[in-house]
């Protein structure tokens, strides 16, 4: 008697998966506002215990779990590129596995606030935050050249849709990890962590890194979906 295939499933559309985390990210950021007028326009900054679930300035919470999920996911998705790549004898695997291994760290790294804990602790001991966020900047740029450069030949080999978007997708999450961080020391040296200020700054600071796992996650499935159209997964 012949062993029944195990079932299989295919894939979400991009489409539809870009509308609803679209979607989700949307109604995370209304109720982000919402806490933000129940604490600065009504004096309600707890919400019955429920502002610190959705207040993206906060961590551990629904906002970043999402943006957790959506990273790690973007990483299995860079794994599954670097499975096809060998599998098809291709040149870039190591290529494909640092992209997920680098996503799995960025959502690592937001669901364990290790940036923000860096950024928590330097506040209050540096007292020239300008030449602070001068270096991080010099440093960050630097560290992001230097990889462009080594993976020339990677990104060359990519659509140029894909390129675009995926370098996109890095500019817009270094955007709020180090350029809004840098925003966020300089309102809290003027106005203090409570102030509207630097919660507007923050909350522009999570959108962006919510926006560029959001893009990072659909521009691979996009390009997954191109490299293998009828790809489908074994239960």
């Amino acid at each position: 008697m012949p062993t029944p295939a195990p079932p299989r499933i295919a894939l979400p559309s991009t489409r539809a998966l870009g509308a609803l985390l679209v979607t989700c990210a949307a109604v995370l950021v209304l109720l982000h506002l919402g806490v933000l007028i129940a604490r600065h326009a009504f004096d309600h900054p707890h919400l019955f215990g429920l502002a610190h679930r959705f207040d993206m300035d906060q961590e551990g919470n629904v906002p970043t779990l999402f943006t957790v999920l959506v990273l790690i996911a973007a990483s299995v998705l860079a794994g599954l590129h670097a499975a096809i790549e060998r599998a098809r004898g291709g040149t870039h695997v190591t290529a494909w596995a640092l992209l997920a291994a680098a996503l799995a760290w960025f959502g690592f790294d937001d669901g364990a606030e290790i940036h923000e804990l860096v950024s928590r602790y330097l506040r209050p001991i540096v007292s020239e935050a300008e030449l602070l966020g001068l270096a991080l900047v010099l440093l960050g740029g630097a560290a992001f050249l230097a990889i462009a450069w080594r993976s020339r030949p990677f990104l060359q080999s990519l659509p140029a849709h894909v390129r675009h978007r995926l370098a996109a997708a890095v500019l817009l999450y270094f955007a709020g990890t180090i350029g809004f961080e840098i925003v966020g020391w300089e309102i809290w040296r003027f106005y203090g962590l409570e102030s509207l200020a630097f919660e507007v700054v923050a909350t522009v600071e999570e959108i962006l890194e919510m926006t560029a796992a959001i893009l990072f996650f659909l521009t691979l499935r996009a390009y997954l979906g191109a490299r293998e159209p009828e790809l489908q997964l074994d239960l």
